[in-house]
């Protein structure tokens, strides 16, 4: 599967908890969520260095999927940390038992507040 990823920027106010949730549909318009049991996801955010910055996993709690329902949340928790200020990141999903490896989402973050 070829698949060309949607771009979404984020912004983050510092000290809060930031969710994104959004549903993945199948294809063509106007479709029905597509069934996502069984994926995995990481996102990477990346300063312009190419250095990690921060990663977010189904298995660390940062990426949630809801397997028929298609959404998939994104979850910083503890914002207060991040000590940078901008990044670009990158949603890749995986489909069960090593499947494909699809680029779902990508695009910058900038953290601001205190």
């Amino acid at each position: 599967m070829s698949l060309f990823p949607a771009t979404k920027h984020f912004k983050i106010w510092r000290g809060s908890t930031f969710h994104y949730r959004f549903t993945w549909l199948s294809a063509g318009r106007g479709s029905a969520p597509r069934v996502i049991t069984g994926y995995t996801g990481t996102l990477t955010i990346k300063d312009n260095d190419g250095n990690t910055l921060l990663v977010l996993t189904t298995e660390n709690g940062g990426l949630v999927f809801t397997g028929l329902t298609g959404d998939i949340d994104i979850i910083i928790n503890d914002t207060s940390s991040l000590t940078w200020t901008q990044g670009n990141y990158e949603l890749m999903v995986q489909a069960p038992g090593g499947g494909d490896l699809i680029p779902l989402l990508r695009g910058g973050f900038s953290v601001t507040g205190l």
